[in-house]
């Protein structure tokens, strides 16, 4: 814990504190947003990729080529 003029301000918070006074508010917005729809993205790629060598390797065996699983 930080002390602030004896208030009590956890430090996971003092970043967004510091740049709300500042205030640069929208960018730090626009920083989550754009991070957590890479992480959405990334998530249903790696979705994809397991579910198409699953279906690969269950029903033909890896004879045949990964792209026709794919969608």
């Amino acid at each position: 814990m930080i002390a602030n003029s004896g208030s009590t301000v956890y430090g996971g918070i003092l970043l967004f504190i510091v740049l709300f006074l500042i205030g640069f508010t929208d960018c730090v917005a626009g920083i989550a947003i754009e991070l957590a729809m890479a992480l959405s993205y990334s998530a249903y790629d790696a979705l994809q990729s397991a579910m198409v060598s699953t279906m690969s390797n269950d029903l033909f065996a890896n004879k045949l080529p990964l792209i026709i699983f794919e969608f």
